[in-house]
């Protein structure tokens, strides 16, 4: 593995290491951007009552 990451590093192309922590954080965003939508959803259904909001994720 670690000669496959040098040569790759000599020939400009992206180490398996740097793929990995890209989608890692394309992952976490990913989850980010799903656990905003629901909360904005919900914030929406109740009129922007935030505070129902939070008890209800409590309740999840």
């Amino acid at each position: 593995r670690k000669v496959a990451e040098q040569t790759a590093r000599v020939v400009d192309l992206p180490t398996r290491t740097e793929l990995d922590d890209v989608y890692r954080r394309l992952h976490d965003l990913t989850r980010e951007v799903h656990g905003l939508r629901r909360e904005l959803r919900a914030l929406r259904q109740t009129g922007g009552d935030k505070r129902a909001v939070i008890k209800s994720d409590k309740g999840s």
